[in-house]
């Protein structure tokens, strides 16, 4: 990925290449076939920024909910991206048009972004549209300073305080080196070793 987020594994090796729609599809179908069940949820994020492959993942949108590919509702999808300012004039224009609640995926980072004052300004921030925040504890990063935030339930109580609902995400994947990157990353370390 080249949008260099500190927080991230992904980024340490720099982008390589945009993935293909249809080789999008192929993660849907053989985690599938792998797991020996239907998958009836899709989240794009963890390695590289969706937005910075836009028409290759709007084409793979369009074939993962198509009648006649795999069928899965947009309601079932998230797509994690950046441009704050922008994104939540979308999700305003996006409510208006519909009426849908949006869900916000809110990486909690420690003495970055879990102040009171920030709760705050996304409670302002969805003034008018009713939101949910997933707050998701930081994943530990070997190569970043950054670090999971320890004001979790209190910026919770804070948003919750201020009307908006919100809810902590178990942490998925980081205990084996498998969110945010790390997996690739790792896998890159040992091929590199096996390599010597």
């Amino acid at each position: 990925c080249r949008m260099g987020c500190a927080f991230c594994a992904s980024t340490v090796g720099g982008k390589v290449r945009d993935l293909r729609p249809s080789e999008l599809l192929d993660q849907v179908l053989f985690t599938q076939r792998d797991s020996g069940r239907p998958i009836s949820n899709i989240v794009l994020m963890g390695i590289g920024e969706p937005m910075d492959n836009l028409d290759n993942v709007l084409r793979f949108l369009e074939l993962v909910n198509h009648r006649d590919g795999l069928d899965i509702g947009m309601r079932h999808i998230s797509l994690s991206t950046y441009g704050v300012e922008g994104l939540f004039q979308a999700c305003h224009d996006y409510f208006r048009q519909t009426g849908r609640r949006i869900s916000f995926e809110y990486a909690m980072i420690d003495g970055v972004n879990d102040h009171d004052w920030q709760a705050d300004l996304i409670a302002e921030k969805l003034r008018g549209m009713p939101g949910h925040v997933n707050m998701i504890p930081l994943n530990d990063v070997r190569e970043s300073p950054l670090k999971p935030s320890r004001r979790i339930r209190q910026f919770q109580q804070r948003l919750e305080s201020r009307g908006v609902t919100a809810t902590v995400r178990r942490s998925l994947g980081g205990d084996i080196d498998a969110s945010c990157g790390q997996l690739r990353r790792k896998a890159m370390e040992d091929g590199k070793e096996n390599q010597l």
